[in-house]
């Protein structure tokens, strides 16, 4: 869950570099904090984490929040230098504090304040200061002989985080010529597949086969189902002809167009036999098809085992609406078209046919016998179709 503060003020805040939050593996809160700093600079934290802050010099322990960011300021002292003060004995919080070093935490006023102890050494006019607090004694002041390059205060690091957001907004404007993908292991082996399973008919027509993994005889029986959920789906139809006409008309195109046959169940098959659930999906305000038929290929057989559980996962093929979005800005005009029935014109390999079997019948009276697809049922977009779509 998101927090969301109002404006904070950077002196009322404890700060903790993200690099350090990492080294020490803290836990962190999304959080959306508005921070404000010198000269009015602000900027938005993000995450938030609690740290124990402790003292090596004496018996003092507390839990402080601290709010997350990439960088608090440069190396403090800017540059190292050699102890050159009268520092008389006593413990220092930080004995090489002339040592140039990253800033990992800055402590807020409202804990610095109950950090001081009565006790302060001032070394001389102009010169450094020595204050007593429960961390030890703490070192402030000018050094003597060290030139500066520059004066260090907190900006919470604007000026990366500027050159952060204009990196990023140009890269959000590129319109990339070609899309770097890396895949995986699966992805390769199945797009090895595709290339080298894929033929055509004699109509010119792609053929492929199923990108199937080695557990493809784990699958179980999956008619019992498929039979329950069609007696479900009359119970439902019966309730509205209008949709049951319209889900009668939805598959008999199937049978008209020869895209789909009825079967013998003692036809026999070199795979396993699965059989897709169907039920129907109502847009009413498409101006095209109003009702679509959808096949569920995650349906789980008797073994807890589903087609797609055992189908290769191939790489996202499709370019993302961004990417279609801003090639509109290439072009003066731009043609858009869509293809019917596109999936359907790409025919399944006859072995594998078998795994796309479904039940239907158009009356409760009638006997239900299986009916096998010849393409594809547009089941969750299997890799295969979409590669030859792209071809």
């Amino acid at each position: 869950m998101e927090i969301q503060k109002q404006n904070v003020k950077c002196s009322q805040s404890n700060f903790i570099t993200k690099s350090l939050v990492e080294k020490l593996n803290l836990p962190t809160r999304k959080i959306k904090v508005p921070i404000c700093g010198i000269d009015q600079i602000k900027t938005t934290i993000s995450e938030e984490t609690y740290i124990c802050l402790s003292s090596k010099q004496m018996e003092f322990k507390t839990k402080i929040q601290c709010l997350v960011i990439e960088k608090i300021t440069d190396f403090s002292p800017q540059e190292s230098f050699e102890i050159s003060l009268n520092i008389p004995e006593v413990p220092l919080a930080d004995p090489e504090f002339n040592l140039a070093r990253r800033i990992d935490i800055l402590i807020g006023c409202s804990l610095f304040f109950d950090l001081l102890l009565s006790g302060h050494i001032k070394l001389g006019n102009g010169l450094t200061t020595l204050q007593n607090s429960k961390l030890g004694w703490i070192v402030a002041g000018d050094v003597p002989k060290v030139q500066r390059k520059s004066h260090n205060f907190l900006l919470l690091s604007e000026e990366d985080s500027l050159k952060a957001l204009m990196e990023r907004f140009w890269r959000i404007e590129e319109i990339s010529k070609e899309k770097n993908c890396l895949l995986s292991s699966e992805e390769k082996e199945c797009e090895a597949h595709f290339q080298k399973t894929i033929s055509r008919n004699s109509e010119g027509r792609f053929i492929v086969k199923l990108s199937l993994k080695e557990n493809l005889w784990e699958l179980g029986n999956s008619e019992h189902l498929a039979l329950k959920r069609l007696y479900s789906l009359e119970q439902r139809l019966s309730k509205n002809r209008g949709l049951k006409e319209e889900y009668t008309k939805f598959l008999k195109e199937y049978e008209s167009l020869s895209h789909m046959r009825e079967i013998s169940r003692n036809e026999t098959c070199i795979t396993p036999i699965y059989y897709l659930p169907h039920h129907c999906v109502i847009k009413p305000e498409s101006s095209t098809t109003k009702l679509r038929v959808v096949f569920k290929a995650s349906a789980k057989t008797t073994s807890n085992i589903s087609l797609k559980d055992v189908l290769m996962d191939g790489p996202v093929l499709q370019n993302d609406l961004f990417s279609i979005l801003t090639r509109f800005r290439k072009h003066e005009v731009v043609l858009i078209g869509d293809l019917t029935k596109m999936y359907r014109q790409i025919l399944i390999h006859p072995d594998h046919v078998n795994l796309q079997r479904i039940v239907w019948r158009e009356n409760p009276n009638q006997k239900v016998n299986p009916l096998q697809p010849r393409g594809n049922l547009s089941c969750h977009g299997a890799f295969d179709y979409i590669l030859c779509a792209r071809a």
